[in-house]
Formats: structure tokens, sequence, C-alpha cells
């Protein structure tokens, strides 16, 4: 065991990291998928399920803390608890191993921002193409035009109520806007 503090892979060799005597029920990589396709499935679907059984139908009217609270309370038993019952069947004994987080390193934190700057100008293009490839298709098939303007019509509603959600009057609501929609989604994605 390598016992120099500074190293950074110290603790992937100390007691509390042993790759060898980690038992797993499932392949780690299919594990991964069915978790990463069940929990969102699982995410939407009960998330939407839970907002109409709440609200309605008619989220302009709904009460936008409640909404916010439900959001949070969502991601929380929507996202989070299912990550972690399926992490305690795939790893029985080793939950505690497999779930440890760690600060990154300034290192990684400058590629991830190089790499965002550079994803996101590719992705707004990806989108205008996206929109522009779904236009003409839609022109030639009416029905897959009625679906179009039925999901333009629901991200209206979502981008109105995303933007009561977001929008704060005080230095508290915003520091709780900001708690909602950045680190509650950080701990439960």
């Amino acid at each position: 065991m390598n016992s120099d503090p500074n190293n950074q892979n110290n603790f992937e060799h100390s007691e509390y990291f042993d790759k060898e005597n980690i038992h797993h029920k499932m392949e780690p990589v299919t594990a991964a998928f069915i978790a990463l396709i069940g929990i969102f499935i699982f995410y939407q679907v009960g998330g939407a399920i839970l907002t109409i059984l709440i609200f309605g139908f008619n989220f302009e009217n709904a009460d936008i803390n409640a909404m916010r609270l439900l959001t949070m309370g969502g991601q929380i038993l929507l996202m989070l608890l299912p990550t972690l019952i399926f992490a305690r069947f795939v790893y029985p004994h080793h939950i505690t191993q497999i779930l440890r987080a760690k600060l990154p390193q300034a290192k990684e934190v400058g590629i991830f921002i190089v790499g965002l700057i550079l994803l996101l100008p590719l992705l707004q293009s990806f989108m205008i193409l996206q929109n522009n490839l779904l236009e003409q298709i839609s022109s030639t098939f009416p029905l897959l035009k009625q679906l179009m303007n039925l999901l333009d019509q629901m991200d209206k509603l979502l981008e109105k109520t995303y933007s009561s959600l977001l929008k704060s009057h005080s230095f508290f609501e915003g520091s709780f806007v900001v708690f909602l929609t950045a680190v509650v989604p950080a701990i439960c994605e």
C-alpha cells in the first residue's frame, strides 16, 4: 500500500477500495445500461403521473412553490432512491466503495470546461439541423405535421412552466432556485 498522502490514487489502493474483492450480481456495463434506461423511464413516466395527480392538467394556475418542491421531491424519490436501491442490488456488500465521491482535480475541471465550450456550438448546430429536417419531413406527411404542432404546444407550455419555476423575487428565493436547479439534480444524477 502506498502511504503517500499526495498520491491521487492512494484511495484506490487503500483498504477502502479493493477492486479484486468487489463482487457484483451482474456485469457493471449491463447494470449501467439497465439503470440509465430504467430510471430515465421511471422518472419521466412517474414524474408525469405524480404531477398530473397532484396538480391536474392546469399547470399555469398551480402554486409555484409547490411545483418547485414537487420537482425536488420527484428527483430524489424517482431518481436518487431507485439508483441507491439498484446499486445495493448489484453490489450488495460493497455499496460504500462503489458510491464514493471525490473532488475533481483542476485538470479535470479544465478539460470539462474546454469540452463544454467546444460542444455547445456543435449541439446548437445539431439542433438547428434537426429542426430543419423535421420541418421538411413534416411538410410531406400531414400526420407528422399534427404531431409536430402538438409537440410545439407542449414545448411552449413546458418553457412557460420552467420560466416561472426559475423566476425569483428575493435572495432567499433565488438561492432556493439555484439549489433546486443545480445542487439537487447534481446529487440525484
